[in-house]
């Protein structure tokens, strides 16, 4: 079987529980984590999930909705959702937010200061 690289990190995501030893990006529609080792039964179980390719392919359809969801915020189809966007989203979902409550919202998930969300 050909395992891919996203594959290997949806299972290593499923089994690893404890502290992450850095955590590589993260924001409203996806987490990324890495780890710096792997303990022999955490290796074990990865290798047991990627040997059941349904729990690795239920992942990948949940990425590829989220996905989804964040190409309809990203109005301008720039691969980022601004402030702006973000906030006529929530409006057109019936949210009664001020643009300052956007900024807000967008500052907690910005990690990066660019003053907007990358899908990455």
């Amino acid at each position: 079987q050909n395992i891919i690289l996203n594959d290997l990190r949806i299972a290593m995501e499923k089994v690893i529980n404890r502290k992450h030893d850095r955590t590589e990006k993260a924001n409203v529609f996806q987490k990324r984590c890495v780890w710096d080792y792997l303990y022999k039964e955490e290796f074990v179980m990865v290798m047991l999930i990627l040997s059941e390719p349904s729990e690795v392919d239920k992942q990948k359809r949940m990425e590829q909705d989220l996905f989804k969801v964040f190409q309809e915020f990203d109005e301008d189809k720039g691969g980022t959702i601004d402030a702006k966007e973000l906030g006529d989203a929530l409006r057109a979902m019936g949210q009664q937010v001020t643009d300052e409550e956007v900024k807000g919202m967008l500052a907690e998930v910005d990690d990066d200061g660019t003053g907007e969300i990358e899908f990455e």
